[in-house]
């Protein structure tokens, strides 16, 4: 039945590119995280990363510009930041504690 509110067709996904900086900080958090809580604590910690970034892979839009006009978007991840560029793919840029100071956001 289509109606004014029927979703006929998923949003297209955006490619999605780790620049190696945020492949490092992947590995690192995971390793981290591994050592100082476990295995459970590290999967839930991965996992809300991959979370944020499956999100902004189908609504690269969806995360906050940053207020210093670098073009920046950031997403919250669990105790994490994914910061990104939204250009002909997305493109993360890096993966951060939310406590670490970034600079103005």
């Amino acid at each position: 039945m289509q109606g004014p509110f029927s979703v006929t067709k998923m949003p297209s996904s955006h490619n999605i590119v780790f620049s190696s900086e945020a492949d490092d900080d992947l590995r690192q958090i995971a390793a981290y995280t591994l050592e100082q809580w476990g295995e459970v604590q590290a999967d839930l910690d991965v996992d809300a990363i991959v979370e944020s970034i499956d999100m902004i892979r189908f609504f690269p839009q969806r995360g906050a510009l940053r207020s210093d006009a670098s073009g920046f978007r950031w997403i919250p991840a669990g105790f994490h930041s994914v910061y990104y560029l939204v250009e002909d793919q997305t493109i993360v840029v890096r993966i951060l504690h939310r406590r670490r100071n970034v600079g103005p956001t």
